[in-house]
């Protein structure tokens, strides 16, 4: 009894780690022919046990002859959603018979596929097998007839989705691999124009101010003061104009000489008089300014008296040389 519990302990075991290991369906990849690994089982999946004839005993020499009778690499094509998967089998001349069932639920496989044989390799002795299969990891059953050991060997295999690789390596696919598009030509990228900068806006500079200039204090200058004329000698008689008479007019010749002396002497007085009061103009000061209006005005008045007397000195002289004159005739 205890065997029997043991037994159905270790097959619950296998059959529960079965299923945890059994690879969930992949998405189909996009259309294009692909290489990828084949991975080998000699163990049921969903039984934990081989269905194969030479037993649990033998489960090691099994694996062992799974993976010699399979090539790692397979090709897998695919074209608007159907998938197409070409087995490399080995060890072909010993062996015939080959077929291929594909897992539909638990422990349930479909009847043989049909297959083609698209390459035989007699350098390796392989044959490549190509079927069709609903999803890229679907569980394969394979079974051969091998002649050595005179008896069907069976055993199981998928497709690797994560060793998917674009290209066909040296199998010859039936779908032509989709050559990429090429790109069209883009316009090569011109270098991207600078932002202009703003341009610096000029400070305003404060304007330089005129230094001031130290003022020069200048001085006025007086005005020079007019020459004032000469005053008229006050011992000279005035003689008031008369009207002169006609006979009064001739004039002897000594007086007519006489007459240059007296201007000589009004000259030199005159003279005299201006020296006199240039040398009293320069010994004033600054009050003598405010009066220099009135002594213009005086100036004018002298410059004005000055012909006046002597004209009246002529003409006495010319009276009193007429007197004379007219004494002598009588």
């Amino acid at each position: 009894m205890k065997l029997k519990r043991i037994s159905a302990f270790l097959s619950t075991l296998a059959l529960t780690l079965g299923l945890i290991c059994l690879p969930a369906e992949a998405a189909a990849p996009k259309d294009g022919v692909y290489k990828a690994t084949m991975l080998t089982h000699y163990i049921n999946p969903d039984t934990g046990k081989p269905d194969d004839t030479g037993g649990s005993a033998n489960a090691a020499m099994g694996e062992g002859m799974c993976r010699s009778a399979v090539a790692e690499t397979c090709l897998v094509e695919v074209q608007n959603g159907q998938i197409w998967i070409t087995a490399r089998l080995l060890l072909q001349s010993s062996t015939n018979g080959v077929e291929f069932k594909l897992r539909t639920g638990s422990n349930k496989y479909s009847s043989a596929v049909a297959y083609d044989v698209t390459a035989e390799h007699s350098a390796d002795d392989s044959v490549d097998y190509r079927f069709k299969v609903s999803s890229v990891n679907q569980t394969i059953k394979a079974a051969m007839y091998v002649g050595p050991m005179k008896r069907d060997v069976i055993w199981f295999m998928n497709v690797d989705p994560s060793s998917l690789v674009a290209g066909q390596g040296d199998f010859e696919p039936v779908i032509k691999p989709v050559a990429p598009k090429p790109e069209p030509d883009k316009p090569a990228p011109q270098p991207e124009k600078p932002e202009p900068k703003p341009e610096p806006k000029p400070q305003p500079q404060p304007e330089a101010k005129p230094e001031p200039k130290p003022e020069t204090s200048v001085k006025p200058q007086k005005p020079a003061k007019p020459d004032k004329p000469a005053k008229p000698d006050k011992n000279e008689p005035s003689v008031a104009p008369d009207k002169e008479d006609p006979a009064q007019s001739v004039v002897s010749p000594d007086q007519s000489v006489e007459k240059p002396d007296q201007s000589v002497e009004a000259d030199k007085s005159t003279e005299g008089d201006k020296s006199t009061e240039s040398d009293k103009s320069t010994q004033t000061d600054s009050s003598a300014d405010s009066s220099a209006e009135t002594e213009t005005e005086t100036g004018e008045k002298g410059s004005m008296v000055m012909p006046i007397v002597l004209i009246l000195v002529l003409v006495a002289a010319g009276t009193a040389a007429a007197f004379v004159v007219v004494k002598r005739k009588k």
